[in-house]
């Protein structure tokens, strides 16, 4: 069922591309959208060295889950409007940076993910989603906030990223422990790939719809 998320990935990248006039425009979704080039990019390259699953696995830990973090926290920071909250996103990345590097070598780099770090990175991803819904609904000039597209990719990015860290943690405890064909495992499995296939159809359909007639977020 995973299997094809990359080009879930690929039709937010192209829907990017396609309505770029209107999205540069706009800072918050600009980043989102460097986001997603880096994400397509990565995966690729991680699909053709996969054969080499050493290497694809230290490819991960080093390079493309602390680069997702830190994309994640640059547009963040360039969508809010608060000053408390791009700093929150900037001391935030720090931590989260360091602590993904210190604890990188707590498991074998060369066959597991980074879990301890990836979970940091995974709740300051949904808590900086948090801020900016926060944000939104504060603003004096949004009569119906639910009505705007980015808050359902806000509330998407936060439940994926709260549902991998059980997921990638359960995983991990499974691999170590050598415990196989596990039912929990699945169904977690499958929930995290539902997600996965939302958050990026929900970037998909935002980037191509979007237009500078849009509130500025």
């Amino acid at each position: 069922m995973t299997s094809y998320i990359k080009w879930f990935e690929l039709l937010a990248a192209l829907g990017a591309i396609i309505n770029w006039k209107a999205i540069c425009k706009n800072e918050f979704l600009k980043h989102l959208a460097f986001l997603i080039f880096f994400i397509v990019i990565v995966e690729f390259i991680g699909n053709r060295i996969q054969f080499y699953s050493r290497y694809n696995t230290v490819f991960y830990n080093f390079l493309v889950n602390p680069g997702i973090f830190i994309l994640y926290a640059l547009a963040f920071y360039k969508g809010f409007e608060k000053r408390k909250n791009r700093q929150f996103a900037v001391y935030g990345i720090y931590f989260v940076t360091i602590v993904f590097y210190l604890t990188i070598f707590t498991i074998d780099v060369n066959r597991y993910l980074n879990i301890i770090g990836y979970n940091f990175g995974a709740l300051f991803v949904a808590f900086l989603a948090i801020l900016k819904i926060l944000e939104m609904a504060n603003k004096e000039t949004i009569v119906d906030y639910w009505k705007d597209p980015l808050i359902y990719l806000l509330l998407a990015m936060i439940f994926y990223y709260l549902i991998t860290i059980p997921f990638y943690s359960i995983t991990y405890y499974f691999y170590i422990h050598k415990i196989e064909n596990n039912i929990g495992n699945e169904f977690l499995k499958y929930i995290d790939a539902f997600f996965n296939y939302l958050l990026y159809s929900l970037y998909a359909i935002i980037f191509i719809t979007w237009n500078r007639k849009k509130l500025p977020y």
